[in-house]
């Protein structure tokens, strides 16, 4: 069956229309809330997002008082670990939120500047940690075994 060019103009024409009239609404204002997820349960508005965003960024650096001294003791371990865990906390808060706030509306380059600026703090927090992982592991297990006996903080 061969189509003449107005015929294929006027398919897709159709599809377009047919396509446009089943598209989802773009404008959130009209959709109700019980539909929406609830963002204030995390951070009650942007700013106060950018502000712990702000305070993690700055307190990043306090993990390097670890740095080359994490198998000093038991208590500095546990204080390395628990300071990592506090800003990892934080950090999958403030990305979550930033997360999902972009996915909202994708459209909307504020948000999506967000979640890039979110992109960037984990790259921090890689790096701010990195020597964690390699120290402790230089310690081997004898040693890290008397630390989880002496210190219940490592039990976990």
């Amino acid at each position: 069956m061969k189509f003449s060019t107005r015929s294929l103009a006027v398919v897709c024409a159709l599809t377009a229309v047919v396509a446009t009239l089943g598209a989802q609404e773009r404008d959130r204002s009209t959709i109700p809330d019980k539909y929406k997820w609830n963002l204030a349960d995390i951070y009650p508005s942007d700013a106060a997002w950018r502000g712990a965003k702000d305070a993690l960024a700055a307190e990043l650096p306090t993990l390097g008082k670890f740095k080359g001294r994490l198998m000093s003791s038991p208590a500095t371990l546990a204080d390395a670990l628990d300071t990592l865990s506090s800003k990892s906390k934080e950090f999958r808060r403030l990305n979550t939120y930033a997360g999902l706030l972009s996915d909202e509306d994708t459209r909307d380059s504020a948000h999506l500047g967000m979640k890039q600026e979110m992109q960037q703090l984990s790259a921090r927090l890689g790096s701010e940690s990195s020597f964690i992982n390699p120290e402790i592991l230089k310690a081997g297990k004898a040693q890290i075994d008397k630390f989880v006996a002496a210190e219940p903080r490592l039990a976990p």
